[in-house]
């Protein structure tokens, strides 16, 4: 394969490509000069000795040599050092000594050293068309050469060589040696030809002022000492081999002048090549088999261009602040590269990891194996090819791609470091093969630009969990018409971004990173899941499918790893028609923005952040059922609220002026599992603590979990509002929180008509009041005792009761009997129920007594009642004494009751004895007559999680209140509904399967196993759901137990639970 360079055409040249300049080897010469130099030759030596017997300088006259006769061919000739010499003819000389001066000015002179060796210890002069032919050596102290040619195989060496103008020819080497003055290039032109070599040794230099350097044929230019350029000359030549070396050691410097110094012949630099000013083009391609070793350096605002094909070793290294241009051919730099490029028109491979600190591509192709690192890469066109990559570091402009010219990205990963940024302002880029685009930085989008080509499967752009891609320019269309995967944050801020194939949209669901809307994003799918951080940001904000609908029209969940926000003016409708949406994730509503559910909003975990109180929550067809997690913020929920995980009403502190309050315009209730959390700073009613505001009725049940900041001691006398309503059923169970620390405190929530308040109120009355009951003759009765509070209670009053004997003693007058009892705010009277025996003995009324003790909540008043048990057995009838005076008659009156046969004497049987009354009395027997019912009490179960398909076991306690016993207990359980908007159930059969809708109040009952304690394990596991379960039972006697309700609330024989 032929390594010649080619031949430029001349129209596409510059102005100054003309030659290819070898200066590398100039300086070596003047180290070659021999000892003693300077000295008079050794006359013994002459054969012809100059004695200017003719009296002129001219070597054609024979009576200027001592024998009268022109030097010949044999002739060792000496020149005497006052002797000054024109040589303007031909000859041929053996050997020449001069110690004076020597002028070569016409024709030809030949030293074939055939007579020794040659040396001018003067100066040795080539001008005009004097030519000098060296067959051998020829040492020269000072050498002179204005014109003429200098030729031969031999060699000539010198320290001092003034070249201003002639050419050096032949096969020979002309060596510029260290110790003298160098070489110095003036004048006008300046050739070498054939094969001749010019060397610079180490330690000489060579200082080029003018002309230029006209390298022919294959000659060299070989410097291994410094070359020194001070000018605008060029290296010029006429097409043929001619190469310039510059060796190790040596260095080629372009110290001076502002324009362009053109090398029009092949370079190998394995030295030091520095371009200090100006621009140094090197026209030509490295010489076969030569890579470059050397260093290329460049400096600030100077240039270095390379034209043709170039190779530079694995050794070699580019660097310094100037531009280093690769402006044709194909450039193999296996090298370091610590300078910035310009690549324009060549095709660069860059075959080993470099760092440039700056590249600009304009045209042609950048590529190769290696790892490119840079932080400034200007992208006009052109292409980044190759199996490597280019990496765009933080610390410089980053990637800009600003022309409307192709970019090409072939089978190359482009990768954006984190903290880098790359701007893509105009064109479009093209990527094909496995090319990739990796973003760990920032993406801009900055116009309606696009990605074209076809790619394998593999993703062709990828925004890493640490990347932003964004749109922030451009009022039309930026199309990525590649696969891509987002894992970071895409930003769709100015106009459309249209991305047609993206990864995260699979099936339905958006997942990966951040999803950010201010324009319009298009998805080439439909949302129906969210998995992601998507943002809706402003009224313009939208996410839609190719066809321009609404890629969030179905969009119905978003899912425990989803972040959705909503915001600045949003009005986000989810999802189409009446369907029901569920959070499991994070929502935050933003200011004057909505979420309106088509039909019920369900919270199964995560949280939804309502955060201001333009923040709108809409369950358009149901309620929001808050199953789990937390909703938070001081927005409006519109609608009734159900709470079974935790409601966080209010803004984080410190609150803003006036007061914050989570609004609810419908009905609130609070399920036993639900807590609501009130944060309180101060005793500040405006910015002190935040409210809950109910427009219907709140229902409480679970927890009120009181939040005290640091810093913050509630005194005495402090009221906190911390719910408004319409009207209260029930109370908290637990309230946590009401002593923040060891000495501070506060009092226990009063609940209001329209209010519930933290705040020390003065406390009710209560009292119990006395009964009576009749004993009857057999079997039980109810002593019934009123408690009463007065005023009716705003907090609720418990109490601990139990009975007392009097003249009434249990367990043969009545069952002793204890209890609690707890009247919740607004219920003012209680009734306690104590068992009492009858008899048929004739007896005084008796009394026992019920005493209050333990009462929380209210002051007592009367803290005792008493029970009279009234005697209604009629007295024994006196018996006879054996007299037999009749009675007297009665007269008229009912007639009594047949009885027993009188006994005793009148009845002819023994006299009667009188009883001893230190005896008891004997109890009569009596006959149970049963019309009480039986009482039963249902557990709460604890509800497993549907997913661990676990079945349900209920359980309980039952027991007769009168003097049958239990004959069975049954329990029916329901799924409870809604159809048609009205609340249904759906009761279990006994081979475990739910029925059709009906009404709750016709229930299914299944046997249980157990009476007095009981259980029931359901037959399959129960489904995701609400439920209501019910236990009645049934004595001998076939009293049945009636379903006990509590202010629309289940009582001891119903639970309500959940399945999740």
């Amino acid at each position: 394969m032929s390594h010649r360079r080619r031949r430029p055409a001349p129209h596409s040249l510059p102005r100054h490509v003309r030659a290819a300049a070898a200066v590398a080897t100039f300086l070596a010469a003047i180290a070659l000069t021999p000892a003693g130099a300077g000295a008079a030759t050794d006359p013994s030596v002459c054969t012809v000795t100059w004695d200017g017997g003719a009296g002129s300088t001219s070597w054609g006259e024979a009576a200027n040599w001592s024998t009268n006769r022109l030097p010949e061919s044999t002739d060792t000739v000496c020149i005497g050092p006052t002797a000054k010499v024109e040589s303007s003819g031909f000859g041929t000389l053996g050997a020449l000594h001069v110690d004076g001066s020597l002028k070569v000015s016409f024709g030809s002179l030949r030293i074939t050293g055939d007579a020794g060796a040659s040396a001018v210890d003067g100066s040795l002069e080539v001008t005009g068309s004097g030519g000098l032919t060296i067959d051998r050596a020829l040492t020269v102290q000072h050498m002179v050469q204005s014109g003429g040619a200098v030729t031969g195989v031999g060699r000539l060496v010198t320290g001092d060589f003034t070249w201003t103008g002639g050419i050096q020819g032949g096969q020979g080497t002309t060596e510029v040696t260290s110790g003298g003055a160098g070489l110095s290039l003036d004048g006008d032109n300046h050739a070498a030809g054939g094969s001749r070599t010019v060397r610079i040794d180490p330690g000489a230099q060579a200082v080029w002022t003018a002309g230029n350097l006209d390298l022919r044929d294959s000659s060299r230019l070989d410097n291994a000492g410094l070359l020194d350029i001070q000018g605008n000359q060029d290296f010029t030549g006429d097409g043929g081999d001619a190469t310039v070396i510059n060796e190790a050691g040596g260095t080629i410097r372009r110290s001076a002048g502002d324009g362009e110094v053109v090398l029009t012949y092949a370079l190998a630099n394995d030295g030091e090549l520095e371009v200090k000013t100006g621009t140094f083009t090197v026209q030509a391609s490295t010489p076969p088999g030569d890579d470059s070793d050397g260093v290329f350096r460049v400096a600030k605002d100077a240039r270095l261009r390379f034209v043709y094909a170039n190779t530079f070793s694995p050794v070699s290294k580019i660097t310094g602040d100037g531009e280093v241009v690769f402006a044709g051919g194909v450039q193999q730099v296996y090298g370091a590269v610590d300078a910035p490029l310009v690549v324009d028109g060549a095709q660069v491979n860059l075959n080993a990891d470099v760092t440039v600190p700056r590249i600009e591509l304009d045209k042609g192709a950048l590529g190769g194996p290696a790892t490119t690192t840079t932080p400034d890469l200007r992208w006009e066109s052109g292409s980044l090819v190759g199996t490597g990559k280019t990496e765009i570091a933080i610390g410089g402009a980053g990637l800009n791609v600003d022309s409307p010219q192709g970019h090409g990205l072939f089978d190359r990963a482009l990768v954006i470091d984190p903290g880098a940024e790359a701007h893509w302002l105009e064109g479009t880029i093209v990527m094909l093969g496995s090319a990739l685009l990796d973003n760990h930085g920032i993406l801009d989008i900055r116009g309606d630009v696009a990605t074209q080509g076809c790619c394998d499967s593999r993703t062709s752009i990828h925004n890493e969990s640490d990347g932003i891609l964004r749109k922030s320019a451009g009022g039309g269309s930026a199309v990525i018409g590649h696969s891509l995967q987002n894992d970071g944050i895409l930003e769709a801020e100015s106009g459309t971004l249209a991305l047609q194939a993206v990864q995260n949209a699979q099936s339905g669901t958006l997942t990966g990173g951040v999803w950010i809307v201010r324009a319009t994003l298009e998805l080439g799918a439909e949302v129906r899941r969210n998995a992601a951080t998507l943002v809706l940001d402003g009224p313009g904000s939208k996410l839609q499918r190719p066809d321009g609908t609404d890629a969030t029209g179905l969009l119905d969940a978003n899912t425990a790893d989803g972040s959705l926000v909503v915001t600045d003016g949003r009005e986000l409708d989810v999802p189409a028609g009446r369907s029901d949406f569920e959070n499991a994730g994070d929502l935050l509503i933003g200011p004057d923005s909505t979420l309106r559910a088509g039909g019920a909003f369900r919270q199964t975990g995560g949280t939804t952040t309502l955060e201001t109180p333009t923040s709108r929550l809409v369950a358009a067809g149901g309620t929001v059922d808050v199953q789990a997690g937390t909703l938070a913020g001081p927005g409006v929920v519109e609608g009734s609220l159900h709470n079974a995980g935790t409601v966080s009403p209010g803004p984080a502190f410190p609150l803003p002026e006036p007061a914050r309050a989570m609004k609810v315009t419908g009905d609130y209730t609070q399920a036993p599992g639900g807590t609501l959390d009130v944060t309180i700073s101060s005793q500040d009613p405006d910015t002190g603590h935040v409210r809950l505001d109910v427009g219907g009725n709140a229902m409480f049940a679970g927890t009120l979990k009181l939040e005290t900041l640091d810093g913050f001691a509630p005194a005495p006398g402090d009221e906190f509002e911390l719910i408004r309503h319409a009207s209260s059923i029930d109370e908290f169970d637990t309230v946590d929180g009401l002593a923040p620390d060891p000495a501070h405190s506060y009092p226990p929530p009063e609940y209001g008509d329209h209010a519930t308040v933290l705040r020390r109120g003065p406390d009710p009355q209560i009292s119990i009041a006395d009964t009576a009951v009749t004993e009857g003759d057999h079997g039980d009765r109810e002593a019934r005792l009123q408690v009463t509070v007065t005023p009716a209670p705003k907090r609720p009053v418990q109490l601990t009761w139990n009975t007392t004997d009097g003249s009434a003693t249990s367990p043969s007058d009545y069952e002793s009997a204890s209890g609690t009892l707890t009247l919740h705010h607004g219920e003012t009277s209680a009734v306690l129920s104590v068992p009492v025996h009858g008899d048929q003995a004739h007896e005084p009324d008796e009394t026992f007594h019920v005493d209050l003790s333990g009462v929380s909540g209210a002051s007592v008043a009367a803290g005792r009642g008493t029970v009279t048990i009234a005697n209604d057995d009629p007295a024994p009838q006196p018996t006879g004494s054996g007299d037999p005076t009749p009675s007297p008659d009665p007269g008229p009156g009912p007639t009594p009751a047949p009885g027993p046969a009188p006994t005793g004497p009148a009845a002819g049987g023994p006299p009667a004895r009188k009883p001893d009354p230190r005896r008891p009395k004997p109890r009569p027997a009596r006959r149970c007559v049963d019309r009480l019912a039986p009482l039963s009490r249902l557990s709460r179960p604890r509800a497993p999680r549907a997913a661990t398909r676990r079945r349900l076991t209920l359980r309980g306690r039952a027991h007769d209140q009168g003097c049958a016993t239990l004959k069975r207990v049954g329990v029916a359980v329901a799924r409870r509904v809604k159809r048609h908007g009205q609340k249904r159930c759906r009761w279990l059969g006994k081979r475990g399967r739910f029925g059709r809708p009906a009404r709750c109040d016709r229930p299914r009952w299944l046997g249980v196993r157990g009476a007095a304690r009981w259980e029931l394990t359901l037959r399959r596991p129960l489904p995701v759901g609400s439920y209501v379960a019910r236990s009645r039972a049934v004595d001998r006697a076939g009293n049945r137990e009636l379903r006990v309700r509590r202010h629309g609330r289940g009582g001891p024989n119903e639970v309500r639970f959940r399945v999740r």
